[in-house]
């Protein structure tokens, strides 16, 4: 467990800073790399680096490996110290540069998304015959074991509809969300050959849903989290749009260490811890979460976790 953070001399010469307030209030939105980092900073590696270790130094943020690439991110100190978090946004708006930052910020996150989309275009119609790492269909059966029938269902993330398809034989109505034109038009001509009317179709970002706050019973995100530029916030936005006890199904890579899938199937991540996942829905005020790792024949291992919103 983490030491909580206590104000010291030390830590406010930390965040006194600004190229250190900088990175905090970039690790906020999501992990980067120092690479990345350096691009949305413009300054040298070398002080990336540095401010990174003094940063570390503080229990300010942690970093984590995956695959030949080291993330940075909030230490779990600062993510439960509030009082902390509100200074931090308040001195961040007293950056001179603060929004050329965030612009650079916002510019490396949608070039995340772009890479995810082109390789969804690249594979529109085919998806599902692709090899698929987390041994898709023996993984989601396991998932789908566990749902009842809802009024409102959200497939988000929908792909070429499969689960969309399974959700409406339960379930009074079905949302199923995509960012990606091509598979739209194929949802579309999928839901209508098989006469499902209670399905409605929209274009979104998973981190962006274009729906209200708590107007969903369900939401279920099957192996989309991993293309996700800031995971995190695709999570609050699953939350957000459930109701007041509403239920969530998590189905994801477990964490692995084979960076091919970047390239070939276009992942952003490689895959999740489980306790990690946990700690963001916590943090969202997530509770009875529940975890299961599946072992699937001839795929990578497959993490499920169920939960509602409090």
């Amino acid at each position: 467990m983490s030491e909580p953070l206590t104000p010291s001399l030390k830590l406010f010469r930390i965040i006194a800073d600004e190229t250190r307030m900088k990175i905090l209030m970039i690790l906020e939105r999501a992990e980067f790399t120092v690479g990345e980092l350096v691009r949305v900073l413009a300054i040298h590696q070398s002080n990336t680096s540095r401010h990174l270790q003094q940063l570390r130094e503080g229990n300010l943020v942690d970093d984590r490996r995956e695959g030949a690439l080291v993330y940075y991110r909030w230490s779990e100190s600062l993510r439960a110290n509030k009082e902390f978090q509100s200074l931090l946004k308040s001195a961040w708006n007293e950056i001179p540069d603060r929004e050329a930052v965030e612009g650079h910020l916002e510019s490396l996150l949608a070039q995340r998304r772009q890479q995810a989309q082109q390789f969804f275009d690249s594979v529109a119609g085919r998806y599902s015959k692709l090899a698929e790492p987390g041994g898709g269909a023996e993984a989601l059966l396991r998932a789908l074991g566990s749902l009842i029938s809802f009024d409102h269902a959200v497939d988000i993330g929908s792909g070429e509809g499969d689960l969309s398809l399974m959700l409406a034989r339960g379930c009074k109505r079905v949302t199923a969300i995509d960012l990606n034109q091509k598979m739209l038009e194929i949802l579309k001509d999928r839901f209508a050959h098989a006469g499902f009317s209670q399905i409605e179709v929209k274009q979104g970002d998973m981190e962006h849903l274009p729906l209200p706050d708590a107007c969903a019973d369900l939401a279920v995100l099957s192996q989309v989290l991993h293309h996700a530029a800031a995971p995190e916030t695709a999570l609050a936005e699953m939350v957000r749009i459930l109701k007041p006890g509403g239920r969530f199904v998590l189905l994801d890579l477990l964490a692995h260490d084979q960076d091919w899938v970047r390239e070939r199937l276009g992942d952003q991540w490689l895959g999740f811890e489980p306790d990690r996942v946990i700690s963001w829905l916590e943090h969202l005020h997530c509770t009875q979460i529940a975890h299961e790792v599946i072992h699937v024949q001839d795929g990578l291992p497959t993490v499920l976790i169920l939960g509602k919103k409090s």
